[in-house]
Formats: C-alpha cells, structure tokens, sequence
C-alpha cells in the first residue's frame, strides 16, 4: 500500500475536500495547485499556503461570467 508521503511527492495536483491538516502543510509546494472548499474563514492553513506560495483554488468561489456559482449546485 502507498503512503500519503509518497502520493504527495509525485502528485502534480492535490484535490481536498478541506484545507490541508497540520501535518500535510510541509508536502504543499510551491507550483503545485491545491484544490480545496471554504475560505469564509482564515486558517492556520490559510496562513501556511500562503507562506509556501501555493496556488489554492476554493471550490465556492469559482463563478462564470453571469456570476453564478457552478460548483455549488446540486
């Protein structure tokens, strides 16, 4: 079995459902976008993409151009 260590290392994009934990914030690298939902609030993990200039993408906040949210629909 594959540990988590290793899927991060060669993974070209990391897809979450909630922002990166405590022990995941070292395998966040710069380059390498981060998907992940709710940004209503700043985090612990908020602060450490920021410091390792990671390009995060909140699921909510994606909009077309007549502003409606498609991620957000059922």
């Amino acid at each position: 079995m594959e540990k988590a260590a290793d899927v991060w290392s060669r993974a070209e994009m990391i897809v979450k459902v909630k922002e990166p934990v405590a022990s995941e914030y070292g395998s966040c690298a710069k380059g390498r976008p981060c998907t992940r939902t709710s940004i209503s609030r700043r985090t612990a993990a908020d602060k450490a993409l920021l410091e390792r200039k990671v390009t995060a993408v909140a699921y909510e906040t994606i909009q077309t151009d007549d502003g409606q949210l498609p991620l957000l629909k059922r």
